[in-house]
C-alpha cells in the first residue's frame, strides 16, 4: 500500500505539488492525469524518491520512507520498476543486456528471468539486437521487461506510451494489463493522454497546476462533454 500524507514539493519560489492525501491499495491499476505542468510527474518522482518531498509523508507498506536507513530505502526502491516516455534504454547493450542490467547492478544473474520476460513482451528473437535496430513500440518492451526484472511490488509509468502511436500505444496498454494478470503490480500510470488511461486504470487521480482536484472511479460509458472546468471534463470521459 501507498500513503501519502499532506505531501507537497516546492522548488525555490514555485510550487510543483500543492499538499495532497492520497492512498493507493496493493494491485490497483491506477491513473494520475493532468495537463503539462499539473503536479503528476513530481508526484511519480517522490513516491519513487528520486525526489525529496518540501513537507509531508510517504509510507509504503506501513513504513515511513523518509525514516528508513540507507540500506531499508535501497530495499524499498528495489521494489518499484519504473518505465519512462523514452525508455532510457544504453544503445551500447543488446536487448538481453538492458533488461539484465538492474540485476547487473546489483551484482546478480538470472538469465532464465532475463529469457522469460523477453519471452513475455514478445522479443524472443530480438534478444542480440541493439536498441537503434528497434521500433519505438519494441523498445517500450524491453524497458517493460526491464522494470519488471527485479520483479517489483510497484510500477511506474511515466508517460510510458506519449511517444508512441496509435496502434503501439494499444499494444502497450494490453501488456500492461497482461503484466498486473501474470505478476499482479500495484500500477501507477501517469499521463495526459485521457483515452489510454480510460483504457487501463480502475481509478483517477486529476491534477491541475500542482493541485490534485478529485478521484473517479473508472466506468465504461463516456458522456457528452459540455463548458466543464478540467476536473468535469476528465470526469465526463470516465462516467
Amino acid at each position: 500500500m501507498i500513503e501519502l500524507v499532506e505531501l507537497s514539493k516546492t522548488y525555490q519560489t514555485t510550487q510543483a505539488l500543492a499538499p495532497v492525501n492520497l492512498t493507493i491499495s496493493d494491485h490497483e491499476i491506477v491513473g494520475i492525469v493532468g495537463k503539462s505542468g499539473s503536479g503528476k510527474s513530481t508526484l511519480l518522482r517522490l513516491i519513487n524518491g528520486v525526489e525529496s518531498p518540501t513537507t509531508g509523508r510517504i509510507y509504503l507498506d506501513g513504513q515511513h520512507v523518509q525514516a528508513l536507513s540507507k540500506e531499508e530505502l535501497r530495499q524499498q526502491k528495489a521494489q518499484m520498476g519504473v518505465i519512462f516516455q523514452q525508455f532510457d534504454l544504453l544503445n551500447n547493450l543488446t536487448v538481453t543486456e538492458n533488461v539484465a542490467l538492474p540485476l547487473k547492478l546489483q551484482r546478480q544473474k538470472n538469465p532464465e528471468l532475463v529469457a522469460e520476460l523477453l519471452a513475455f513482451v514478445g522479443l524472443t528473437q530480438k534478444a542480440k539486437m541493439y536498441p537503434a535496430s528497434l521500433s519505438g513500440g519494441e523498445k517500450q518492451r524491453v524497458a517493460i521487461a526491464r522494470a519488471l526484472v527485479r520483479q517489483p511490488k510497484y510500477l511506474l509509468c511515466d508517460e510510458a506510451t506519449s511517444a508512441l502511436d496509435e496502434a503501439n500505444t494499444n499494444e502497450i496498454i494490453t501488456l500492461l494489463k497482461k503484466v498486473h494478470q501474470r505478476f499482479s503490480p500495484t500500477i501507477l500510470f501517469v499521463s495526459h493522454e485521457l483515452e489510454t488511461v480510460k483504457q487501463l486504470c480502475t481509478r483517477v487521480f486529476v491534477f491541475e497546476n500542482s493541485q490534485y482536484l478529485g478521484e473517479i472511479h473508472n466506468r465504461v460509458e463516456i458522456a457528452e462533454q459540455n463548458e466543464l472546468n478540467y476536473f468535469e471534463t476528465v470526469k465526463a470521459r470516465f462516467l
